[in-house]
């Protein structure tokens, strides 16, 4: 792997090869550097183009090599940028896919650039603690403009290359091109060859353009307080603010140098460590070792989503982004509505921040259906499509959103659903094991709602728990879970009377009721620790939970939000569920007693 050499008429193409994105790799930059040596050196070839093989133009450093004596041998991304920009012949960037980092710094070192619409271009640096360190914070200011460029780089957030291209003044490409971009590229560094020989004027270096701004000092300084307010702890985004600072201020080769100086300084950091050993682990997280990259895929031709609320919703936009088309079911037309309007609203906030393009959001928009028609969905239907799923070993584990249509019995479809791949940990056999410590599954909010007192280090024997809410779903299984660690448990509900008088005792209380701020600050135990497990939509749109937030907070010692707060745990049980399914059918679990809250 590195980079590969072809000759098209009189233009070499070096291709990068190194999937999946082409990452900058010793072995890449080796290739790239060899494969213009050997066009310089051939009086044949008038023009260099340097694509990326597959779906990627160059995703930027190898992650490979971070921390590896290799990562800064020669040629490094510095020198090699370098070589681009001294080519006497036209070297032209044909970028496709995505162009982020190392990559966007490559291809800001040719003489030309090149793009198909559609490219996610971005300085992600930041996003490790770090800022860009081979000219981006230098190059990119004189061809975007220094605002666009240090937003770019501050955030580190992808942005769409036709939306670049159409910013009036911009030098970042030369062209869009839909269809053939390496033949057009090669078309258009013999254009320039010729053009070049005949006036004999230099290439074009972003270097020797100019980053200016009329009012910098006020803008750099206004940037400078935003910046670190935003960031709080966080030093790489100030940072970030410096270099592109210095490539207003200072010539180009001083700018490069501040930017050096600062990325070296940033490496060694704890939060530049921190981030880059979360960026690894996220990584490390989303692969699956005994799963083989050409194992086959399900072909997924349609989805239907039974319920348009937020989970809904944010499910059928991950098909939609997918390009799948979608079908949404509601019972009552104003939720429907409501449900659509949340998605289209969504999607305009992604095409106001440039993130998305008009067109990409209409043709995702085409894609969503809706209906409020179930009759077409039986309960007999549905329990046999879930009996397929429990024998086949492809499927680890098997969720219900849940509530289902009032024709449907929602205890009867969980009961269809295999204990062995009840991920939810609703089956009756899940349910009752739980009382015995034998559980396959926890159920994952009261599963979620340990693990995050754990983690908090708040301790449950001995203390009062009150829980409000005897849901099969949390109320009962988060008192069996709390009494096994040994707390004092009440459990109450909607009907209790005088609630205020249990919940005042509590040490712990748990809400979940689904009543927007039934529980009020008068009804805490000063220094208590509350969970608020409720979701409510209000009159107005807004999310509350069970629990009056304002109130509540002048009176406990640690409350969780809504939302944001309980809602992330139990998705991350059920992950952890689905794990130990997959676990369990590979053979790897010995016993029950293996999966009990591990």
């Amino acid at each position: 792997m590195g980079a590969k050499y072809e000759v098209r008429g009189s233009v070499a193409v070096i291709t990068l090869d190194n999937p999946p994105v082409n990452g900058l790799g010793w072995d890449t930059r080796t290739g790239i550097a060899s494969g213009v040596s050997q066009a310089m050196a051939d009086p044949a070839i008038v023009g260099l183009v340097i694509t990326g093989g597959g779906k990627a133009f160059s995703g930027g450093a190898d992650i490979k090599e971070f921390g590896n004596p290799k990562a800064g041998s020669e040629p490094n991304l510095l020198s090699l940028i370098k070589l681009l920009e001294d080519c006497s012949k036209p070297v032209v960037a044909a970028i496709n896919g995505v162009c982020m980092g190392g990559g966007l710094e490559l291809a800001l070192g040719c003489h030309y650039r090149l793009a198909a619409p559609g490219v996610d271009v971005a300085l992600p640096e930041v996003k490790l603690g770090l800022i860009p360190g081979a000219g981006g914070t230098q190059r990119l200011p004189r061809v975007l403009g220094v605002e666009t460029a240090l937003n770019m780089i501050v955030s580190g957030d992808a942005v769409k290359s036709d939306l670049l291209a159409s910013l009036p003044g911009q030098k970042l490409f030369d062209q869009i091109v839909a269809e053939d971009l390496l033949g057009a590229a090669c078309a258009f560094a013999g254009v320039q060859a010729a053009e070049h020989k005949a006036s004999g004027v230099s290439l074009p270096r972003v270097r020797d353009l100019k980053a200016r701004h009329d009012n910098a000092d006020a803008y750099f300084g206004f940037a400078r307080n935003m910046v670190k307010g935003m960031a709080k702890n966080f030093p790489a985004p100030a940072k970030c603010v410096d270099a592109v600072q210095a490539s207003v201020k200072q010539k180009f080769d001083d700018g490069m140098a501040v930017e050096r100086e600062i990325f070296l300084a940033l490496m060694l950091t704890p939060e530049c460590k921190a981030l880059r050993h979360a960026f690894f682990g996220e990584r490390a997280a989303a692969k699956i070792p005994d799963v083989p990259a050409d194992t086959p895929q399900r072909v997924v031709k349609q989805l239907a989503v039974i319920g348009a609320g937020t989970m809904g919703g944010g499910i059928s936009m991950n098909f939609l982004n997918a390009g799948i088309p979608v079908v949404m079911l509601e019972m009552k037309q104003d939720a429907l509505d409501r449900g659509v309007a949340t998605i289209r609203k969504n999607y305009d906030a992604q095409v106001k921040k440039g993130k998305l393009a008009l067109d990409a959001m209409n043709a995702r928009m085409a894609l969503l259906g809706t209906t409020m028609n179930y009759a077409d969905i039986s309960q007999a239907d549905l329990t046999a499509f879930i009996e397929t799923l429990n024998v086949d070993p492809a499927i680890h584990g098997i969720l219900v959103q849940l509530p289902l249509p009032k024709h449907i019995n929602d205890r009867a479809v969980i009961e269809a659903i295999a204990p062995g791949k009840d991920v939810d940990g609703f089956h009756y056999a899940n349910m009752g094991a739980l009382v015995i410590d034998e559980s396959w599954f926890p159920p994952c909010t009261p599963y979620g709602i340990m693990k995050m007192l754990e983690y908090e280090g708040v301790a449950i024997e001995g203390r009062h728990v009150v829980i409000v809410g005897r849901s099969n779903i949390v109320g009962k299984p988060m008192a069996m879970l709390m009494l096994k660690a040994g707390g004092t448990v009440t459990v109450c509900h909607s009907k209790t009377r005088d609630l205020g008088k249990f919940t005042r005792d509590a040490d712990i209380l748990v809400a979940a009721v689904g009543k927007p701020c039934m529980i009020t600050g008068d009804m805490i135990k000063p220094g208590a620790v509350v969970i608020d497990v409720g979701i409510n939509r209000l009159p107005d749109g807004k999310l509350a939970g069970d629990v009056d937030y304002a109130s509540a907070l002048r009176v406990a010692a640690a409350i969780t939000p809504v939302p944001g707060g309980v809602g992330p745990m139990t998705i991350t049980m059920l992950l952890g569920n689905t794990l130990r399914a997959a676990e369990n059918l590979a053979g790897l679990i010995e016993s029950k007693k293996e999966t009990m809250l591990a």
